[in-house]
């Protein structure tokens, strides 16, 4: 069971709120996924206001591991806010089918998000009329709601938009490491910590 209050809340991805306790690095794609938009924004040619840049999900509130204060709505009896990241997220996503949300495992989760009203996907030729095509796809990949239809990054590298950038003889893949040590002679979980950053820390 890993950490459930894990990420910055503007790029936090949907199996995070919706408290999965296991998950992948897809939660990383994920944030790639809200920068990259974000870049988009930024092209002059989308004629997209100064004042309307930035984060693309801007929650003010994420349930339920940062819920709101004070009056909220009720979603199946579960508190949401107008603001809240969840909504924020399907404002733009559209409400998700029933395939987007398989990966949740909570009962409560479940009801929470099914709760939401029937929301259309926004249209991403409308919001980035300039931006490449293959931009636009590479952005529906990184922003999938359910992290297992989510792009992984070796996909993303063999992706069509990085055909003009990506040089294979640079790419190193790294291997995973097991970090072994007994738990038993140790006295404190800060002397666990250290012993793994000793050991690990600053290594290619």
């Amino acid at each position: 069971q890993l950490t459930g209050h894990v990420t910055s809340r503007w790029y936090r991805p949907p199996e995070v709120i919706l408290i999965e306790r296991v998950y992948t690095t897809a939660i990383d794609m994920w944030g790639i996924g809200c920068i990259f938009a974000e870049l988009l924004n930024a092209i002059e040619a989308n004629k997209i206001p100064h004042h309307k840049r930035g984060a693309m999900f801007k929650g003010d509130s994420c349930f339920p591991l940062s819920p709101k204060v004070g009056n909220v709505n009720k979603l199946n009896g579960l508190p949401c806010s107008t603001h809240d990241q969840m909504n924020e997220i399907i404002k733009f996503l559209g409400t998700p089918q029933p395939g987007d949300t398989a990966f949740v495992s909570d009962e409560k989760a479940t009801e929470y998000i099914a709760g939401f009203p029937t929301v259309e996907r926004k249209d991403f030729t409308k919001l980035w009329p300039a931006a490449p095509k293959d931009a636009l796809n590479l952005l529906n990949g990184l922003l999938q709601f359910n992290p297992f239809k989510r792009i992984t990054a070796k996909e993303a590298l063999r992706h069509p938009y990085f055909k003009e950038l990506r040089d294979k003889s640079k790419e190193k893949e790294s291997k995973p490491k097991n970090l072994m040590c007994d738990i038993q002679d140790l006295g404190k979980i800060d002397d666990l910590t250290n012993q793994i950053l000793k050991k690990y820390a600053f290594k290619a």
